[in-house]
């Protein structure tokens, strides 16, 4: 039985919990002269009131006068570079989701200013809208990101790269005076609150949508769905004309939406198949009776196999595609 001391760092835990208590066992090396021994050393706790085992994480260098005896092991290399990564990774996606939801809000107010709406309840609600999906799909794309390179693993980096995304986009908007009621601030604070909680939640769960497809189907799900999202981010960051980024837009929602994710397998795939090949064209060359033609087909299948709103909202974006290109009066 090898017996260790608590090590306090600040004196912020009790000092009457000092009292050696054995351990059953404990890894890598003694350090030296009651310092940490490497950078970003990990140091275990042991003890009743404490819990078994507690990291305690500290800087190379740190000198531990109550502790006599203890034990670090250094984080890896490995482990540094990877938190590092995907760091990295999000703060992108932080960039390209509000290009994303600016460039929606954009539209939406545009729209509603067309209408003499600007300031109206409808603008707001449209408004929080564009965010709260903008800030979902961020969230999934890291999720998604975080999967691959480190299944199971980095839900405090998702969690931070989530709570600052919020910080953004509410800062963004509060600074821009886009709420024009304060209450429409407070139910986007709670909504992107909820989507973080939940898809956090989701994610140490290892809780996957869609899980009880077969590996192939899911994986062809994933891959259409990445190039829709990438072709979607080239069309809002070209010089397309607004109504081809506000299709592009809405059809990205609509692949994403639940109702849709909630389909079987083929007819899922289906949906995704239409709408890829509708982003692809109009990403340009367009041609637009293509478009439309494939907008009206796609409403068409949707009410085959879904609710009729969501065939509805179709066809509503094939009628404002076709009315802004002239191919209806």
């Amino acid at each position: 039985m090898v017996r260790a001391y608590f090590i306090i760092d600040d004196g912020s835990l009790p000092r009457d919990i000092c009292t050696p208590l054995p351990v059953i066992s404990v890894k890598a090396s003694t350090c030296k002269a009651n310092k940490v021994d490497g950078v970003g050393a990990k140091l275990g706790l042991f003890g009743r009131r404490v819990g078994a085992p507690q990291i305690l994480w500290a800087s190379k260098g740190m000198a531990l006068p109550l502790a006599s005896k203890c034990y670090a092991q250094a984080q890896p290399a490995t482990d540094r570079a990877m938190r590092e990564r995907i760091r990295e990774r999000l703060a992108e996606y932080r960039e390209e989701a509000h290009e994303r939801i600016g460039s929606a809000v954009a539209m939406t107010k545009s729209k509603f200013a067309g209408a003499n709406t600007l300031t109206s309840t409808m603008c707001q609600l449209a408004i929080n809208e564009d965010n709260k999906t903008g800030f979902a799909g961020f969230m999934d794309r890291s999720i998604a990101f975080i999967r691959h390179v480190a299944p199971g693993q980095y839900a405090d980096e998702l969690r931070d790269g989530a709570n600052k995304m919020k910080q953004e986009v509410m800062g963004n908007w509060i600074a821009s005076e886009v709420f024009s009621d304060s209450d429409f601030k407070v139910k986007l604070d709670e909504a992107l609150d909820k989507i973080i909680k939940r898809k956090v939640e989701d994610f140490e769960f290892e809780y996957v949508e869609g899980k009880d497809m077969n590996a192939t189907t899911n994986n062809t799900v994933n891959i259409i769905n990445s190039e829709i999202s990438n072709t979607v981010l080239q069309i809002i960051q070209s010089g397309r004309d607004a109504i081809s980024k506000e299709t592009a837009q809405k059809l990205e929602q609509l692949v994403n939406s639940d109702e849709v994710k909630g389909l079987p397998e083929q007819t899922r795939l289906e949906v995704l198949d239409q709408v890829s090949d509708l982003i692809k064209e109009l990403k340009g060359p367009t041609d637009t009776g293509k478009v439309h033609r494939g907008l009206k087909r796609l409403a068409g299948f949707i009410k085959s196999v879904a609710s009729n709103s969501v065939a509805e909202a179709v066809a509503q974006i094939a009628v404002a595609y076709a009315t802004a290109k002239g191919l209806i009066g």
